[in-house]
């Protein structure tokens, strides 16, 4: 256990400056014996060696192995009721700082980009999701390395998309216009004022949807469907061997979305997979017109990691659907604390 601990740390960092991080780690509380970076390693902690609540984590707080690492006096113990009180007034801006110097790091180590079909691109994907008692909008880097970068907390799936809006510009203005080549969005996301918004800080918009009633997808259909008669649509028929399946798409640019200031590429694409009687009809849109059809393809099945690469992960190594707190706030910072821990846990583990 000792050894397993150095040796995760020892990674963290010298990849990560995690200890250099750690010291500016804050929390509203007068004078605490407990700093508020011991909270945070001790959170990590509770990743690394698989404690699943925070009951589960104030046990093991007690043995030996965490008081030695964390030079813990013998009489003074990190408790479970110790850690919700310091998360519910934890600073969240130096874990959103900390993040971004993570994700500026992992740029730097060529982890951050995406092959698709011979272009690499810098894309994150936007979603919501069931974190025990709280639903949250979340943003992930996708790419060799898929990081977790930030939460916003919302009321419910009514409240998604101007939860994500809010969430957005927190994030152009701490990243940066253009920080990224292209947000991957579900069909929630393709109204005016998000792609608007993602368009005005400098960034593409691509989202992969199955509503056949928006006027941009009807007038697509209506050139696809003579599509000979019209040599600027792309048209073709392939083999995809890593998912198994033939695959028919109809592509082309310059089509007006309502509201949208910008014209979009539209993709068709049909998929039969070959193993399962199972056969996909989707359309993908996107404001980079440079992009091909086989690429918008591609990028319409590379939004759905943020489900198993982000959400399904994230549960699995920290059993996030679990409650374990009612409180907003400790909410907001033990998602981020974990964001940052699954991140440099997935990196060291490969």
């Amino acid at each position: 256990m000792k050894n397993l601990i150095n040796r995760f740390f020892t990674f963290a960092n010298g990849s990560y400056t995690m200890f250099a991080a750690k010291s500016n780690m804050k929390d509203g509380r007068k004078e605490p014996q407990i700093a508020p970076s011991v909270i945070f390693l001790s959170l990590i902690l509770m990743v690394l060696v698989k404690k699943r609540s925070l009951l589960k984590l104030d046990q093991f707080m007690r043995t030996p192995a965490a008081r030695r690492f964390l030079g813990r006096d013998k009489h003074i113990s990190v408790s479970d009721s110790t850690i919700a009180r310091s998360l519910s007034t934890y600073f969240l801006t130096p874990l959103r700082g900390y993040l971004k110097s993570i994700y500026t790091r992992a740029c730097h180590n060529g982890k951050c980009k995406i092959d698709v079909c011979g272009r690499k691109l810098k894309a994150v994907c936007v979603d919501g999701s069931q974190f025990g008692g709280f639903y949250g909008c979340v943003l992930q880097s996708v790419g060799e390395g898929n990081l977790l970068l930030d939460i916003e907390r919302t009321t419910g799936k009514g409240k998604e998309l101007p939860t994500t809006r809010k969430m957005l510009e927190r994030v152009f203005h701490d990243y940066g216009d253009g920080f990224v080549d292209l947000f991957l969005l579900d069909a929630l996301y393709k109204d005016k004022k998000t792609i608007n918004l993602i368009d005005s800080h400098k960034s593409h918009v691509l989202v992969k949807t199955e509503e056949t009633r928006l006027t941009i997808i009807q007038d697509a259909d209506s050139l696809f469907t003579h599509w000979r008669d019209y040599p600027g649509v792309e048209h073709m028929k392939g083999l995809d061997t890593n998912r198994l399946c033939e695959y028919e798409l109809w592509s082309c640019g310059s089509f007006e979305h309502s509201g949208v200031a910008k014209t979009m590429k539209v993709t068709h694409v049909k998929e039969d997979y070959i193993k399962e009687d199972r056969h996909e009809d989707f359309w993908v849109l996107c404001t980079d017109e440079s992009l091909s059809g086989l690429q918008m393809r591609e990028l319409g099945h590379i939004r759905w990691r943020i489900e198993n690469n982000g959400f399904k992960a994230l549960d699995a190594q920290t059993n996030c659907d679990h409650v374990y707190t009612h409180d907003a706030h400790t909410f907001e910072a033990l998602m981020l604390i974990l964001f940052i821990t699954c991140f440099c846990y997935s990196t060291w583990r490969t």
